[in-house]
């Protein structure tokens, strides 16, 4: 039995959440899905709500909410040597002339998730720069096009209906944004190699304005649902390699936390950009102290933390000089505040519990002027991996193109 706790279920159930957009960094959407966790009925969480016993225990406060956004979409992953090439879609006759109405039917699995895109103006409503596909990764029935990362406006909102192998076929919800409901449009697609990209190609559609946004090359992002591999999380600009397993992404205010969903063996990531300490991590009552923007202070904050004793190798993370700090715990530490603090979050704090025995392994990097924390681990994560991980880790100011 492992010793790491269960996600919470808080009051709000997930299914509220299907209301919401799985956009990464979206803060009024962070703040409903912070409020949520959940748990896996197979298998514990390493970061909870709340610990359930005094030991063995490194607990992350509210910060585990990746149902929410594991609810609102995700992308499947297959091995990479099973990602398919479709090539080009097969014939099939225009689907605004069929005679009957068209079944609704997933799409297939492998665009199951969520993809981003940097098209430039497309006069879309309430668009920013970076708009994002989502087919729902809950049968991959639904297909919108979420067109701003703060409002979480959608457009096009589309029913996916039957179609030929190598092709998705759409059909409008509603008449908006220039579709006509009950619009059929109908596209090939390809997801070559290592699945980062996915191209869509104009078959027909009835829709000009739908057509002009999704033809085109997506990439793949690891937020919401995702069985890993390749890709980025684009709100906070990083391209990384995950095991091939489902994973459920939750945003944070300062990184991203992709933690195992309904699979196991149990895998975590977690990536907090200039972290916030705690002015005294074993004083009562916690406080918060100055947010670190410097590699070299946030190395000292976590070497001081009083529950562990910390060994410091020289790293590297994309070719940047890094700092791996491994802490072993010191048997029967134990600390006025109960709970050692790590690092601070205003809607969620990272501590360790007394008589916790779990080591703890963070990655430390400067980036520019702000200052990255890494953390990969898990029930069946070796060393070797979690280095390989790490080492996966590079730093984006655009997203990757073919």
């Amino acid at each position: 039995m492992s010793a790491i706790d269960r996600f919470d279920l808080l009051d709000r159930r997930i299914a509220d959440a299907l209301e919401e957009i799985a956009m990464p960094r979206q803060p009024e959407y962070l703040n409903d899905i912070l409020r949520q966790t959940a748990r896996s009925a197979q298998r514990p969480a390493l970061l909870a709500h709340r610990r359930f016993r005094p030991m063995n225990r490194i607990s992350i406060v509210a910060m585990a909410a990746a149902l929410a956004a594991i609810v609102l979409g995700g992308a499947v992953i297959l091995n990479r040597a099973t990602v398919p090439n479709s090539g080009r879609p097969s014939p099939s006759p225009s689907p605004a002339t069929s005679p009957s109405p068209l079944p609704i039917a997933g799409a297939a699995t492998q665009l199951w998730g969520d993809w981003v895109a940097d098209p430039g103006a497309l006069g879309l409503r309430d668009q920013g720069p970076r708009i994002q596909l989502s087919v729902n990764w809950d049968g991959g029935t639904g297909v919108w096009v979420q067109t701003n990362f703060v409002t979480g406006t959608q457009v096009f909102t589309s029913d996916s209906v039957a179609a030929p192998a190598g092709q998705l076929r759409l059909r409008s919800q509603q008449a908006l944004d220039g579709c006509a409901a009950g619009d059929i449009g109908t596209y090939g697609w390809t997801r070559p190699g290592d699945g980062l990209f996915l191209t869509l190609t104009l078959v027909a559609d009835a829709c000009t304005a739908r057509s002009t946004t999704f033809a085109r090359t997506w990439v793949h992002t690891l937020s919401a649902v995702t069985d890993g591999g390749l890709g980025v999380l684009p709100g906070d600009n990083l391209e990384l390699t995950l095991p091939h397993q489902r994973f459920g992404l939750s945003g944070l205010a300062n990184g991203a936390y992709d933690t195992a969903y309904n699979s196991t063996p149990y895998t975590e990531f977690l990536a907090i950009n200039d972290p916030t300490p705690f002015k005294a991590p074993c004083a009562a009552p916690l406080q918060a102290g100055t947010q670190l923007t410097s590699a070299a202070n946030v190395v000292t904050y976590v070497k001081s933390l009083p529950q562990f004793t910390f060994k410091s190798v020289s790293a590297t993370i994309d070719g940047l000089p890094a700092t791996h700090l491994t802490g072993t715990p010191r048997t029967g530490y134990t600390c006025a505040a109960g709970d050692t603090g790590v690092f601070f979050g205003t809607d969620q704090s990272w501590t360790t519990a007394p008589g916790n025995t779990q080591p703890l392994s963070v990655w430390i990097v400067q980036r520019g002027p702000d200052a990255w924390l890494f953390w990969y681990r898990g029930d069946q994560v070796s060393a070797s991996d979690e280095a390989t991980v790490i080492g996966s880790i590079h730093f984006i100011t655009a997203l990757p193109a073919p």
